[in-house]
Formats: C-alpha cells, structure tokens, sequence
C-alpha cells in the first residue's frame, strides 16, 4: 500500500543510514552515536524497521527499541515491527512481511533463524519476562518503552548474561531510540559532567554494558539532541537498587550524535509543516485551504484561568493540576468554532465514504477516521469536553434522524452552509493547491448532493474518546478487520509520536512556547490517499504564528545538517551547529537542556531579509511615496538602466556606501519596520569588521500591476508594478489582521514574498552567473538523483531544468564586501482584490 517513490526512500535512506554504523563483525568494540531526523509522522517508524532488518542482516544480534514514554506508542510500535521485521504468525497464518516470505520452523526458509520478540502489545519488559532468561544467542527485538522500571529490568537481565569476569557482552547491539529528544536527554546542566537523569543513564548504562554497540536516535524536533551536553565518560559508576541488591555499571559518553546525522527527505506525496506554514523553500507550495478561518472564540470556553482582579476568564497559562481543578467546571459549553469542527468532521467522513467504493480494492485506502481535538493539557477538561462533543453528536444524530430534509434552517441547511464555507471551494477543485508531483487519482470532485446521503452513516459511527488517565482510560485502537471513526480529545498521550489513522479534522487551541513540543503536537501532518482535500486545522492566530516561527527553525537546521553532510569528512562533532530562536516569543526547547547551550546574537549573514507587511492607511501609503520620490530625484544622475529581453527590469544605483544606504532607512515608510533597526546596526558592525562596504541598491522596473510613472530628472520612466493579491477570506487566517488594523501581509508559496531568484545576479557578471548556475543544477541532479532513485538520468535533469534557481544560489557568489537592496513597488489596489481579480468587498470600508 505504499506508493514507489516512498518505498524508494526508505530503501535508499535506510541502507545509507546502516552503511554509517559500526561493523559488527569487527574484532574490536565501538561505540557509533547517530541521528536520523525525518519530519513529523513522515514515515520514520518504517524506516527504522528497514534500519533493524539490514542491521539483522550485516550481524547485529540484540535490538533494542526505545519506543517513546507513553504505553499507547509502544504498542503501536510493538505492533508494526511485528509486521515488517518478523512476520509473526498468529492464528493460523503469517502477517506482514511473513505473509511473503517467512523463515524458522513454520516458515518457508527454516535453515535461517527467526527473530524473537519477548515483548508483546500486551507486555513490557517486565520483571516476570526478565525471569524467563531468554537467551541472548537469539536475534532478539525487544520493544520497550523509556520507563525507568523497564530499563531497570532490562539491565539486570542483560547484566546477568555477561561473564564472570564482567567482560562486555559480546552480541552487538543497536538501541533505536524513538523520539529521542524526549526523556532520553541529560538534563542536569553543570552537574550532568558526573552525574545523568534516570533514563539518560539507564540507556548509557545499557551502551557501555556491551562490547560493540551502536545507538540511534529518530526525531522530527533534533534541537534538544543538537544542544545537548557531549560530555565523556564519567568516573562514578551508575547505582540501581533491586531488592537488597545494589548494581553498579559504568556509563558510556553523552547520547550526542557525534558520527552522523542523516537527513530524510520525504516523497512528494507527504503533507508537512511546510505546507501549511511559512517555509523558506522555493520549491514548497502552501496548500492555503488546508487551515481553517482563525478561531478567536475559544476563551470564554476553554480559559487558562480566572484573573484575580476581574474574576474573568483569561487565556493567560495557569500552572499545575491545581490550577485545572480550581476551575473544573470549565469548559461549561463548546465555542462556535468548535462545533462547527465536529460538523466538518462529518462532512469529511461523508467524503470519504461517497469514495470508499473506487478505493477499497486499493491498497492504500485507509478505512479509518480520525478527529483530534486539543484543548488543554488539564485531563479534567478534556474529559468534560468530551461529555460536551458527545452531547453535540448526539443532538446532530438525532436532528438527522428526525428532521424532514426540506425543513428550511434544518439539519441538512446547516451542513449545507458548513459545506459552503468550508469545503465547496476545496474539493470541487483541490487539484489548484496541491504541489505539481502530487499525484492521488482518488480526489474526486464532489457536491453535497453527492454526499448528504452518508451522513447517517457517518454520524452512527463517531466514537468519541478522551485519551488520558481518568477512568474509563479511553484507548485509541485501529484494528485491520473493523473500520473505526473517533472523535480523540487528547493531551499529550496524543501530542508525541502516536498515529491518529485518517485523521482529518484538527481543533488545536492549546498554548505551548517550546518549538519542538509544538512542532510534535502536529498529528495532522502525513499521507493523505484520497482525503486530503477532506483535511482541515482549526488553530488560533498565536498558533500559526508559532508554527510559522517553528517551521523556519527546522527549514534552518535541517539546512545545516544538508550542508554539513555534503562535505565526507564533517562530522556532528567538528560541525558547529546552531539552531535559531525567537527570544521572547518561541523557546527551542526546555530549559534544562538549554543550561549548558551558548547564545549567539543573530547573524543576517546568508539570509534573505524582506518586508511583508504593510500599512494600508491612504495618508501613510502617500507619505511614503512622496519620501521616495524626493530620494530617487536626489539619485537620479547616478541610476542605471538595465534591460533585460529588451524590457526595462530594474533601475541601478551602484557603489552605494552604507551611509547612503542608511538615508534609505530613515525616510517615512508604508511598510512594518520591525527588523530595519537591527539590520543597520547589523551593518555598521560588519563595517567595523571591514565588511559590506559596498552596495547596490535596484528598483525592480517589470511586474503584473499597473504602470506608474518616475521622474528622473524630466526623464519619465514607465515602472510596472508588483501585484500580491488580497488574502482568501475563507481559508486565510491574516485576513482579519488586515479588516481590522489595516495591515496587509504579502503571501506566497514560500517565505520569499517578493524576490525572484535573478534580481540577485545584479552584482555578477555573466562567468559568475554561468558558475553559480551550474553549480546549484549539478547538486540539485545529486539530490534528486537520490529522490528519484528508480528514475533515468534523462528525466532527474529534465527535473533540474523545472526548477527555479532560488535567488541564494547568486547571493552566494557575492564577496563579503557586497551588498544588494531591491526595491519593489506594491500595486496597493490589488491588495484589496482575490487571486481571480475580484473586489474583496469586506475590505472596501478601509480601501
């Protein structure tokens, strides 16, 4: 059921991950310390399986999988290594891989040994399996969750298995450690040189036990493993106490992944942060109707906490259980937006039934349907909002079962106007948003006519669960031979690895500032076979901007790692890597891994810098121009033209010095100047360091708007205009932003608003060019080359040639005495128009 190019990526990353560890059949012991990064719910659990089945292979004999801290993940894991590494064989027949080839006694090849696994979905690394003294000349997988009393377990056991003279166990080992950047980390600052937290020093405790050991680390949020301490051994020995007896083991070095990082690149039909959110990617296209209008109704029902003063509920975080239980007769009734989430869910499922025919013989149909609905990490709230979704299921089963269908302002009028606010624009034509190499031939268009007739079917089916520990401890489980439709309302049980099966609709109002605990509370990311236009996220504008922030974070060092692998000598621990941060709006990670971190002032070095919001005040938009026009006459004289295709493309001001660039900076401005302060004092300092001294300042002449005219000097010049269209009031969250303060945020597919790769080839000349140009086409077909590995050379450079070369591939060629600053002038009048050119007319009172 997996298409080919992602079958082709996990065959090429997993070999050229396992081609990285140590070689088990080598005399004498090593320690290998790696990383795989992948992006969320990507498929990182099938390519550690690829990883275990190649390790088993070249002669690995014990595996070890850290399977997350929540028992849920651990029995999904458990089940899906069951499937593709040992094909077990339960009632009466083998599954997964063992359905096509299967070894042992039962199997079709008994002279090759069969992989053993002590762990069952059931059952943990317990005491009483530790007690049945499995023998480690097995090829064991063990599946445990990070639990200090399994580890505990694990180690005496495995302990008990060395020989009498405590030499090292001589199985290799390969620990696969799933979401390693959570709980498996030191988190003692200073003290962590001597000392470890419980399960940092259980795994390394583990590592050192045996004599040749390689351990791997999967997470789609790696700042917490990149900032992490890369201490060495320490001399005091790890304690752990069973009964009356005291164990002592000594520790290896810090989990720091000195020898690799691999980087996995996802196949196109994956759906990431980077299209929802903003991404520095040229080549990754925003799918804009996948998120819902803002939801800015959420407070009164799902408060943070009481304000002292007012006694009014606040959004403002409250602290601890007390906190929820102080207030617990919160929620008292679901938001609006909420209510009409559950509705989209309905509708979404609906699609998804009017499809099940065409998909059913497929193997990629997906027969489940999933909700999440995230509100607060209280457990006491969730499970009250799940009394107040059941009840909403309720009314609306009984409404559809009640109702006469042409009962004017009835239940099917209702779904109707969902359906026309939410979906009509999306899955009549969804094809318009999605990227050029997304392929799924099951997106059929649809009507409501077409789907109202399974609404009953879809509205009977809804489970509604709330995932946490209060009774009765709801679980989540998607079995092969029943099709199942959940309503999840969950906290953090939800919020780390766990996969919500054909998850589709997303209420997300919860509040976090840690980037990597945002970015791994994004279930909604993945594959989507013949539902994505069915997908929706309702998130609030704090969020978003959140995820914007956490989206650029890892775009950033998942950059890094790319150009740090591209040179084979590099490793993790000669590379200096850094990961960016928003100081007082977004923290990278928790702040016990941040003690022993180092913070470097923000650098502009290699970054495109660009304004994107606007002031769209009559008398600020005519100051600013009246500003600008005085500083082009002061200029005049010195303004090149340059012609490109024998059209004007941009006006030249060269040998610009950083004084007269600072003359630019003061004049009055119809744009937001958050960053233009700190860019100038940016510049002075790289001044003083003998750097960026000379500039080039360029008005872009050519665009899709109207003509203006500048006057150089009684010389006319004829300026088309840049044209960025007013945002979708049905599927953009920054509309209200600009109804209601008058700032107009410019879009685009990616991060680069306004610039086209070209307008920063002003300061090469054509052998500059032609290098930078060749060089970018020769790593993009290397690239690509391992994207498309079933492909023929003909075709990946057939690809190379499609791609638009991304304006950092000229920057790059500029020395560090060169600066470039491009001007490009708004066609304000189609802000305030849609894509199709149409009036936005909720905006004509501030046009």
């Amino acid at each position: 059921g997996r298409s080919d190019d992602y079958i082709n990526e996990t065959k090429r990353s997993s070999l050229n991950i396992v081609k990285k560890f140590g070689d088990p059949e080598r005399k004498d012991g090593f320690i290998t310390l790696g990383m795989v990064v992948g992006s969320v719910q990507s498929g990182k659990t099938a390519n550690f399986n690829a990883v275990i089945n190649s390790a088993i292979d070249v002669g690995y004999g014990l595996v070890i999988v850290l399977s997350g801290i929540m028992e849920d993940l651990r029995r999904q894991t458990q089940r899906r290594i069951e499937k593709d590494v040992e094909g077990k064989f339960e009632k009466g027949a083998h599954i997964g891989v063992g359905a096509v080839s299967s070894f042992g006694l039962q199997g079709l090849h008994e002279d090759i040994q069969q992989i053993v696994i002590p762990t069952s979905t059931e059952t943990d690394f317990k005491k009483t399996i530790r007690e049945a003294e499995f023998s480690l000349s097995n090829r064991n997988v063990l599946v445990c969750k990070k639990n200090t009393s399994v580890l505990k377990n694990l180690l005496i056991w495995l302990k008990n298995n060395t020989h009498a003279d405590r030499e090292k166990i001589k199985t290799p080992l390969i620990i696969i450690d799933d979401e390693a950047d959570n709980a498996s980390l030191n988190n003692l600052g200073e003290k962590g040189i001597e000392y470890a937290s419980k399960i940092n020093g259980h795994i390394r405790a583990l590592l050192e036990l045996f004599d040749k050991r390689t351990y791997l680390g999967y997470t789609a949020t790696p700042f917490a493993n990149v900032l992490q301490d890369r201490n060495e051994s320490p001399a005091e020995m790890w304690e752990i106490k069973d009964g009356e007896t005291l164990h002592k083991f000594p520790l290896s070095e810090s989990l720091f992944p000195k020898d690799f990082i691999e980087l996995l690149f996802p196949p196109p039909n994956y759906i990431g942060a980077k299209h929802f959110f903003e991404t520095i990617g040229e080549d990754v296209k925003k799918i804009d109707p996948l998120v819902a209008p803002v939801v800015d109704d959420h407070v009164n029902h799902f408060p943070r906490r009481i304000d002292k003063v007012t006694n009014e509920p606040t959004n403002e975080s409250g602290r601890g259980t007390r906190a929820a239980n102080k207030y617990d007769d919160y929620p008292k009734s679901l938001p609006p937006s909420l209510e009409d989430a559950v509705k989209c869910f309905l509708l979404a499922t609906s699609i998804r039934l009017s499809r099940r025919s065409v998909m059913y013989e497929s193997k990629l149909y997906q027969p489940h349907n999933t909700m999440l609905i995230h509100v607060s990490r209280f457990i006491t709230w969730q499970s009250k909002t799940k009394d107040l979704v059941q009840n909403l299921v309720d009314e609306l089963e009984r409404r559809l079962s009640n109702e006469n269908p042409n009962t004017p302002g009835g239940f099917y009028d209702d779904m109707q106007r969902i359906w026309n606010k939410y979906y009509e624009h999306v899955v009549s034509d969804i094809r318009t948003y999605l990227p050029d190499e997304y392929e799924d031939e099951f997106l059929i268009p649809k009507k409501f006519d077409d789907i109202k007739g399974y609404l009953i079917t879809a509205i009977k089916s809804i489970d509604v669960k709330a995932i946490n520990s209060n009774p009765p401890k709801d679980k989540l489980d998607y079995p092969d031979e029943t099709e199942k439709t959940y309503i999840a309302i969950g906290g953090n049980r939800l919020s780390r690895g766990f996969t919500l099966e054909g998850l589709t609709v997303n209420y997300f109002v919860r509040d976090t500032n840690f980037a990597d605990t945002l970015l791994q509370m994004g279930r909604w990311f993945g594959y989507r076979p013949g539902y994505l236009d069915c997908c929706k996220l309702f998130t609030t504008t704090d969020a978003i901007q959140k995820f914007d922030q956490t989206s650029l974070i890892i775009e950033d060092l998942e950059q890094k790692f790319i150009d740090m692998n591209k040179d084979p000598s590099s490793t993790p621990e000669k590379y200096a890597l850094r990961v960016m941060t928003h100081p007082g709006v977004l923290k990278v990670t928790r702040n016990s891994i941040l003690k022993n971190a180092k913070e470097v002032k923000f650098s502009y070095s290699d970054h495109l810098v660009q304004t994107k919001k606007f002031h769209m005040e009559k008398n600020v938009i005519n100051d600013a121009w009246e500003d600008f026009k005085g500083y082009i006459a002061s200029v005049s004289s010195k303004l090149e033209k340059v012609y490109r295709n024998n059209q004007l493309e941009y006006l030249v001001y060269n040998d610009v010095s950083a004084e007269d660039l600072f003359k630019l900076f003061e004049l009055r401005r119809s744009f937001l100047s958050e960053d233009i302060d700190d860019l100038q004092r940016y510049i002075e300092v790289c001044q003083k360091n003998g750097k960026l001294n000379d500039w080039s300042v360029a008005i872009k002449c050519s665009g899709q708007g109207s003509s203006i005219d500048l006057d150089l000097s009684g010389d006319l010049i004829k300026v088309d205009t840049t044209v960025r269209s007013g945002p979708n009031i049905t599927v953009d969250s920054i509309f209200a932003q600009f109804r209601d303060d008058a700032i107009f945020q410019a879009g685009g597919k990616s991060a680069n608003i306004f610039s086209g790769g070209k307008d920063f080839q002003i300061r090469l000349n054509k052998s500059q060019i032609k290098d930078a140009e060749t060089e970018f086409k020769e790593n993009k077909f290397e690239e690509l080359s391992k994207k498309y590995s079933n492909e023929t050379e003909s075709l990946i450079r057939r690809r190379v040639e499609n791609i638009n070369i991304p304006e950092k591939v000229y920057r790059r060629k500029m020395s560090s005495q060169e600066g470039v600053l491009v001007i490009y002038l708004l066609d304000t009048d189609k802000a305030f128009k849609n894509t199709k050119g149409q009036d936005i007319n909720e905006l004509s009172p501030i046009k």
